[in-house]
């Protein structure tokens, strides 16, 4: 649109004498160009030139046009095609060289801007991301923006355009129609509209059909995005992360997840969603078969399995209890039965056998595997006294000697019952003594009598129920262990020292020292042809050729201020120790380290003092004394596996 206004008088009339040249309406074609116009009177005299002056008003710079070719009398023009801006009040004049200049008088005219015109597109189709061109006319304005749009949704417009192409990119903001109008905004000026169809994208097949957490699939169609970052992949939701991608193909990478099975592939290229109709499958962990239908905790069994690999990460789940891995293949896995939870010890307990791989994918067996009971509950000792007592067995007899009363309690795991012997031990009251079974006799050795290192020895005959009193020791402890080795007894001391007692010829020997002292924990033991010593934090190995002892190797045993010192015992070619007065760990020989397999289940566990016997094929504690009332005199019996 143009307005036109002047100060023109209403004489316009030419009259004769020098030439004369009048400013005439400018006036605007149908191709939205400006026509400057002015008429010109010769009068007889020679022109040189003539044209027009027009300028931004109030600006004193302007542009000077030449009209070529004009008539020489008569009217003229000039056609301005573009640098116009919108909204901008234009002044402008004609004029005429003779001798001099001369010039019509001054008028204005207000332009709105351009009208821009689409002639066509690049392509009439395209995806998301793609780069389309616009040609035209008048597509760029220098005062104001270029607006393109698909119907009414505007996009990113490429800064390398000009006023005769265009260059933007199909946003993914598009919606989905069958033909969208593709047209330019200037100031409010919309050109005509040409029609744009976005292309629908198809997935016709993918490689590989299944695959693993981690692994390249590559999803093969057509009209899909040139930009990877619209070719959005989605399995079980999960966007994925693409690799490569082109018009026909999208490599991704599946995604670690929880889900496995099969489902369809979603792609979603802007607001367009498609799904293939062949199913992926995600392959996942998958129990085939178990060594055994039950078993105790601490037995070890196999789980026969499908779709893992041996890089994989495992955890295997009974009910709500951890077992520990031993060995893990690519098609099966080695583990320990766990230990349930105190509650649960007295009891059966069934629960399928659960096993999670990465920390994300799972399966669990169709059938409940039964974690048999291992531990019963049995005869409390008829005493209380806060005593620490040894224990031992004898004839498949359980026995204690009472400190208090100085006599022996014997326990009868037949009936169930603990039975006072009347036999009284003639020597003084006394703790930490070692008592050791040899044949039908009982060697009690040394221990603390009144607060004190004693080198008492007596032996007990059972067979004619009396007390003997040996030669004193040549040596005293306060704390000690011991394990018989070639037809002799080792008796490793708190203070390190190591004494060897020939049972024939009743005669000690003082061997090599320990390289450590203890207080009060270490466990001694052989198991085959190896002899070990346990104290905190280390496990040592015995060199019988050269009387010397070496760390071999490191465990987590730890004293405590409060808790319960560890009391180790050796049954059924297994060694075991309750640690903290609660945890029951089994020395594992191949890697030799200490695995918990099971837990007390009394009340109280790490305040109680505890002593432990075994009879065939169990291990009986006993709780003794502690300080909750309530929770001790307490025994129970453990079923080794």
């Amino acid at each position: 649109m143009i307005l036109f206004f002047s100060c023109q008088d209403n004489d316009f009339f030419l009259r004769s004498g020098p030439p004369t040249v009048t400013t005439e309406s400018a006036i605007k074609n149908a191709d939205e160009e400006v026509i400057l116009q002015g008429f010109l009177k010769m009068n007889n005299t020679e022109i040189e030139a003539l044209g027009f002056e027009y300028g931004e008003a109030g600006d004193t710079s302007r542009n000077v046009v030449y009209v070529k070719n004009s008539p020489d009398k008569g009217n003229f023009k000039y056609v301005i095609s573009s640098g116009l801006s919108s909204d901008i009040t234009y002044f402008y004049r004609a004029f005429i060289v003779t001798d001099s200049s001369i010039y019509g008088e001054t008028k204005n005219f207000s332009f709105t801007g351009y009208t821009p015109k689409v002639d066509s597109l690049s392509s009439n189709t395209g995806q998301v991301g793609d780069t389309l061109r616009i040609y035209g006319k008048r597509l760029r304005e220098k005062t104001f923006p270029t607006d393109i749009r698909f119907g009414n949704h505007s996009v990113y417009m490429i800064p390398a355009s000009n006023d005769s192409i265009l260059q933007c990119f199909i946003s993914h903001n598009l919606p989905i129609d069958d033909s969208t109008a593709v047209t330019v905004t200037i100031n409010q000026n919309v050109s005509n509209a040409h029609s744009f169809i976005l292309s629908t994208p198809s997935i016709h097949r993918f490689e590989p059909i299944s695959g693993f957490d981690g692994d390249e699939i590559t999803v093969f169609g057509e009209n899909f995005s040139n930009n990877i970052g619209y070719n959005e992949i989605f399995i079980n939701d999960k966007q994925v992360e693409r690799l490569t991608s082109s018009k026909e193909h999208i490599t991704f990478k599946l995604p670690y997840m929880k889900f496995h099975g099969k489902l369809p592939i979603k792609l979603s290229i802007g607001k367009q969603v498609i799904l293939s109709e062949e199913l992926l499958e995600i392959k996942g962990p998958v129990i085939k078969s178990y060594s055994a239908n039950e078993g105790y905790s601490g037995d070890t069994i196999s789980i026969v399995m499908e779709n893992i690999q041996e890089d994989n990460t495992f955890e295997v789940l009974f009910g709500d209890y951890t077992a520990d891995i031993i060995e893990h293949k690519n098609d099966s896995l080695k583990v320990i039965i766990p230990s349930v939870s105190r509650s649960s010890l007295l009891y059966n307990y069934f629960s399928p056998i659960k096993v999670i791989v990465n920390g994300l994918k799972e399966t669990s067996s169709s059938t409940s595997f039964k974690i048999k009971q291992q531990w019963h509950s049995k005869a409390a000792t008829p005493f209380s006294w806060g005593h620490p007592y040894t224990a031992f067995t004898y004839n498949n007899l359980g026995y204690i000697l009472e400190t208090n009363d100085k006599v022996f309690y014997r326990y009868n795991p037949s009936v169930d019952t603990w039975q006072r012997e009347e036999v009284v031990f003639p020597g003084e009251r006394g703790k930490h003594s070692l008592l050791v079974v040899k044949s039908n006799k009982l060697l009690k050795i040394g221990g603390l009598v009144r607060g004190e290192p004693s080198h008492n020895f007596w032996e007990y005959n059972f067979d004619t129920n009396s007390w003997t009193q040996k030669e004193n020791l040549p040596f005293s402890f306060t704390r000690a262990t011991h394990f018989e080795y070639n037809g002799l007894l080792y008796i490793l001391t708190n203070q390190g020292e190591v004494w060897t007692y020939n049972y024939s010829s009743e005669e000690f020997t003082q061997k090599n020292n320990l390289p450590i002292t203890f207080y009060d924990f270490a466990f001694a033991f052989k198991d085959n042809q190896n002899i070990y010593l346990i104290t905190y934090g280390s496990n040592w190995l015995y060199d019988p050729n050269m009387d010397s002892w070496q760390e071999n190797s490191q465990n987590t045993i730890r004293q405590y201020d409060y808790l319960q010192a560890p009391v180790g015992v050796y049954a059924e070619n297994t060694a075991y120790i309750l640690d903290q007065g609660q945890h029951l760990l089994r020395f594992d020989t191949p890697s030799e380290s200490w695995v918990k397999v099971s837990t007390y289940p009394g009340c109280g566990g790490s305040n109680a003092y505890k002593t432990t016997f075994t009879i065939d094929d169990k291990i009986y504690w006993g709780a003794t004394s502690g300080g909750y009332g309530g929770c001790t005199p307490l025994m129970f019996s453990y079923q080794l596996p």
